[in-house]
């Protein structure tokens, strides 16, 4: 009834004012104290002393985890701020969340024991038994610097006996202030109050929103204290420094009933109670530009404040860190850019004694002694792989033979292939390469692809002709001009099937159903050459192809298969035995393959070959040429 008694009157005597303006300040100081005297602050935060309901549909539209706070890699620790608006606290179930510490509320407006916070003592108590940090701030309603000295007063006389961590906030909010007030009156009071409050040993600092920081409190002077800046969002995009930053009102923490105010700190806050405000972001030490250890971290630091736009390395006696965020970042291991230069960093420390590969931005680049070497070529290992470099980057295309020491080793598309046994071309010679390393000490036939070579002390030898073994052991292949006469064994060994056969006609036919080739030779007995050799499909195990000698019966342009298929150029081995192409459609000509199975053992016994290759035979090999399979 007080309250709506007063209103009336102020609307009684608003309307007499117009007669006599005289008055009007009076009855507006008047009304500025009946709401100050009842704590019935006005502004972004309340209307007449009550929270504005934000509703929990914005809160979770903000959320990023449980608690409420958004994700800021930049941010120190997470706080709270309270006031007996928040009703009895738990502060044991507080300790227990994701709370590290808590900025209270001591009292509003000036220096009167009825404007202290019911709930200050308590809140103060709650801290320090559970080892919970804590910090302050006083609401203003000082809208001269008459009562701003009364406030500074009134938090003194509060935090007399406090020992605390985080600063003193002059909490600049009430909505009549800046509508009644210049930007430069506004100073004078925040003046008035903090540098009351720094001559009796406080850190001080302001807390308002980011409208107020932009556009009301531009003063000089407020870049003297730490800001405590009030947006609401999922980042917090004021411009100016900050060392705090209240990113929800609609936190909910165990242990307090409703909702509660969700802050971040970007200072470690060393110790707020003594030694005087020197506007390094609420500490009381003066710190040297660079890395300074506080508290058991790392922080770095410019201007006696920690600098959260810096990312890179820094040095902190002898050894180099990794900074992210004004910060040690200890979990970054990789490469970091400082200068011109790279150098790798392992769980945020600079490791000198690392050489080795290292991933960076979906690249690949060789470190040595912990920095990036731009002129090394060769290869680098990465834990149990080698890969090739070239200039100090994993080189992904090249293929090719690598020197290591004494020893050439095999890369295969960037990385050292150890499972590979095989030839390798380097410039106009070709090697021997044993499990991904060169066998210098290898004589014999070496296989690149399907065809055989000879290699002497492990390199290629064209000039020999001869025979030779595989690897020491086996049978003797012939060898002309460094080459396996026959190229392949299966081509070898149809060649000595055929050596000492004779044909009716210049040409004989061997088909290796085991190794699903065809090979012709012409010619005649003990002086066959080759002249084709194909990939063929035979019969199948429950059809299969027949084996022993045949001569060619006849031919023929196509027959049909199946319901659907058509072979092309056939030739007949023996009865329904022939050489084939694979099976097409049924078209005037052979336009669309429905099968072209080929390597294999599928058909139903006939030797199926590719279009071009069944023609081959179809056109040049006549009628009685000898057939050998087997």
């Amino acid at each position: 009834m007080k309250k709506l008694f007063m209103k009336f009157c102020v609307v009684v005597l608003s309307c007499f004012m117009v007669f006599n303006t005289a008055y009007l300040p009076s009855y507006a100081e008047d009304e500025m104290s009946y709401y100050e005297q009842n704590d019935l602050a006005n502004s972004f935060r309340y209307t007449d002393g009550q929270m504005k309901d934000r509703g929990d549909a914005n809160y979770a539209a903000r959320a990023t985890t449980n608690s409420g706070w958004p994700n800021d890699p930049k941010a120190i620790c997470k706080g709270i701020d309270v006031s007996y608006h928040n009703g009895t606290i738990d502060w044991k179930k507080v300790k227990q969340s994701e709370v590290e510490y808590a900025i209270i509320r001591c009292g509003y407006g000036t220096n009167d024991k009825n404007q202290d916070d019911k709930k200050w003592e308590e809140n103060v108590k709650g801290c320090i038994d559970n080892n919970i940090p804590y910090g302050v701030y006083l609401y203003s309603y000082a809208d001269t610097v008459e009562k701003a000295s009364s406030e500074a007063d009134h938090a003194i006389r509060l935090l007399q006996g406090k020992k605390f961590k985080y600063p003193v906030y002059y909490d600049l909010e009430e909505e009549a202030i800046r509508k009644k007030l210049s930007k430069t009156e506004i100073a004078n009071i925040a003046k008035t109050f903090c540098n009351k409050l720094s001559a009796k040993g406080y850190t001080v600092g302001i807390y308002a929103n980011k409208d107020w920081f932009t556009n009301y409190l531009t003063d000089s002077c407020f870049n003297n204290w730490t800001k405590w800046v009030a947006q609401y969002n999922t980042v917090c995009n004021y411009q100016g420094k900050y060392d705090m930053w209240q990113c929800s009102s609609t936190g909910r923490v165990p242990g307090i009933s409703g909702n509660v105010d969700l802050n971040y700190s970007y200072s470690p806050f060393e110790n707020s109670h003594g030694g005087g405000n020197t506007n390094n972001g609420g500490t009381t030490t003066k710190y040297p530009d660079g890395l300074n250890e506080i508290e058991g971290e790392l922080y770095y630091f410019k201007n006696n404040r920690i600098d959260t736009s810096y990312s890179g390395l820094a040095q902190y006696g002898n050894e180099w860190y990794y900074i992210e965020n004004g910060k040690v970042n200890w979990n970054y291991t990789g490469l970091v850019q400082r200068g011109n230069e790279w150098f790798y960093i392992e769980n945020g420390k600079l490791n000198w004694n690392h050489s080795g590969i290292v991933e960076y931005n979906k690249q690949w680049f060789y470190v040595e002694k912990g920095r990036l070497n731009w002129n090394y070529t060769g290869l680098g290992q990465s834990g149990n792989d080698w890969y090739y470099i070239v200039k100090g980057r994993v080189n992904w295309g090249y293929t090719g033979l690598v020197q290591k020491g004494n020893e050439w080793f095999y890369v295969k598309g960037g990385k050292l292939d150890w499972s590979y046994t095989g030839l390798v071309q380097k410039g106009n010679e070709w090697f021997f390469v044993r499990n991904g390393r060169l066998d210098w000490g290898y004589t014999g036939l070496a296989c690149n692809g399907e065809y055989y070579f000879y290699v002497k002390n492990g390199r290629l030898d064209w000039s020999y002709s001869g025979y030779a073994q595989i690897d020491g052991q086996g049978e003797y292949y012939e060898v002309r001009n460094g080459r396996l006469v026959g190229g392949t064994l299966t081509l070898a060994k149809m060649h000595g099937v055929a050596n000492n056969q004779d044909s009716p006609t210049n040409y004989i036919v061997i088909v290796d159903r085991a190794a699903h080739r065809v090979g012709v030779f012409k010619g005649s007995k003990y002086n066959w050459a080759d002249a084709k050799y194909y990939k063929c499909c035979v019969g199948k195990p429950s059809t299969p192809t027949i084996s022993g000698t045949y001569y060619i019966k006849s031919r023929g342009k196509y027959f049909d298969t199946g319901t659907k298929g058509r072979c092309w150029y056939f030739t007949q081995i023996n009865g329904n035995y022939l050489f084939h192409s694979v099976i097409y459609d049924r078209q005037n000509s052979p336009k669309r393959i429905i099968d072209n199975s080929m390597d294999a053992a599928v058909s139903h016994g006939c030797v199926r070959l590719d279009l071009e290759n069944a023609k081959w035979i179809y056109d040049n090999i006549r009628n009685n040429t000898k057939v050998i399979i087997y």
